[in-house]
C-alpha cells in the first residue's frame, strides 16, 4: 500500500497530510516524538517548519498507515470569514451576534432569563430538561416525544436551541426566516470570495516538499517502467449466428 502524501496550498497557509517519515523528510518534527508515539503527545503537537513558521501536527488517522495532518498558517494574513458577525451588547450581561441562519445570544442563565430569551429553569441539565440541548418551539412550547423524534417546528423561524457554551454561560440560537437567512448566506459567500482573492494576491513562501515530491514521481515512473502491455487472444466460443438478411445476404 502506497503511503499517502498531500500538500494543499490554502488561502491561509499550507495544509499537509503524510506519514511521520514523510513529514520528517520535508523537515517537520525531526527528532521529535509524534502524537501517538511513546513519550509523545496524545493527539497534537506544535513545532516549526524549515521556513521558521509555527505549525501544528495532529494525528489524523491511525490504521494500516498512520497519517498526520500539518496546519501551517502564514503570519500576516487575514483570518478566514466565519459567517458570523462580532458580539455586541444586547442586554445587561447578554451579547448577541448575527450568523447565517440564526441570531445567537450568550450569557449567564439569570441574564438570559432577565432578557426574556429563555424561561427560568428551561436550560440544559435542569430538572425535567434535556442534558445537552433544550429546544423551544416558535409558539413557546417544548417538543413532545423522545429527543430523536423528528420535529419540523424546531427548524422553523423563531425556534430556539439552548446549549451550554462554558462553565457559567449558555448560548441561545434563534432561527431566522428563510428570506433573511438566504440573504445573509449570500453576503457571507461574497465576503469569502473577496477574502480568497485578497489572499491569492499575496506572495506565497516557497513549498517545502520539493525533494519528497521528486522522489514520489521517480518511484511512480519506476513502477510504470516495469509494466508490460500483453495482448491476449480471446478464447473462441462456438455460437449459432444467423446469416445476414436482404439482397446482400450470402
Amino acid at each position: 500500500m502506497d503511503s499517502p502524501f498531500e500538500y494543499v496550498e490554502c488561502p491561509w497557509g499550507d495544509l499537509i497530510y503524510g506519514t511521520k517519515a514523510q513529514l520528517q523528510q520535508i523537515g517537520i518534527g525531526i527528532g521529535l516524538a509524534f502524537p501517538g508515539d511513546v513519550g509523545g503527545p496524545k493527539r497534537k503537537m506544535t513545532t516549526f517548519d524549515p521556513r521558521g513558521f509555527k505549525c501544528s501536527v495532529t494525528l489524523n488517522h491511525c490504521g494500516e498507515v498512520t497519517v498526520f495532518s500539518v496546519s501551517i498558517p502564514f503570519p500576516g494574513r487575514e483570518e478566514q470569514p466565519t459567517g458570523c458577525g462580532d458580539w455586541v451588547t444586547f442586554a445587561l450581561g447578554v451579547q448577541r451576534r448575527e450568523c447565517s441562519w440564526a441570531d445567537e445570544y450568550k450569557g449567564e442563565e439569570c441574564a438570559l432569563v432577565a432578557a426574556g430569551l429563555v424561561p427560568s429553569g428551561w436550560f440544559p441539565g435542569r430538572p425535567g430538561m434535556r442534558k445537552v440541548c433544550v429546544t423551544i418551539l416558535p409558539d413557546g412550547s417544548l417538543p413532545i416525544g423522545v429527543p430523536t423524534s423528528p420535529c419540523t417546528a424546531a427548524r422553523t423561524a423563531g425556534a430556539k436551541c439552548i446549549k451550554r457554551s462554558s462553565e457559567s454561560e449558555f448560548c441561545v440560537s434563534v432561527k431566522l426566516p428563510n428570506d433573511i437567512a438566504h440573504a445573509r448566506s449570500a453576503a457571507v459567500r461574497r465576503e469569502h470570495i473577496a477574502w480568497e482573492l485578497r489572499m491569492a494576491a499575496l506572495l506565497r513562501p516557497p513549498r517545502i516538499d520539493g525533494p519528497l515530491r521528486a522522489a514520489i514521481i521517480r518511484a511512480a515512473a519506476d513502477r510504470g517502467a516495469g509494466l508490460q502491455l500483453v495482448w491476449s487472444k480471446p478464447r473462441f466460443v462456438p455460437a449459432f449466428v444467423l446469416p445476414p438478411q436482404g439482397p446482400y445476404g450470402r
